[in-house]
């Protein structure tokens, strides 16, 4: 049985889906904004009261999916949500 060569550019075999590489971020339409708002978060306040914090989630959230980031920050998200929920 012939084995089938491994395409060049994915690094799959041609008739198996394309995985994004780990360089790429997974969501490239939504922001780091766009994804408080989804969790009901005031980015606005976060970003001015807690600068440090919001700008290392923000590098994060843009190396990882958006489902790896919260889980790597679910409980932390809550305390987050509670201090600056959108109103």
């Amino acid at each position: 049985m012939a084995s089938v060569p491994n395409n060049e550019y994915t690094n799959q075999r041609p008739n198996k889906p394309i995985y994004r590489s780990a360089c790429q971020p997974y969501h490239p339409a939504m922001t780091f904004i766009d994804y408080l708002t989804t969790k009901k978060i005031d980015a606005a306040r976060f970003s001015v009261e807690n600068p440090v914090i919001f700008d290392e989630w923000s590098r994060l959230f843009d190396q990882v999916s958006a489902e790896s980031f919260t889980v790597q920050k679910k409980f932390l998200l809550n305390t987050i949500r509670r201090k600056y929920l959108m109103r």
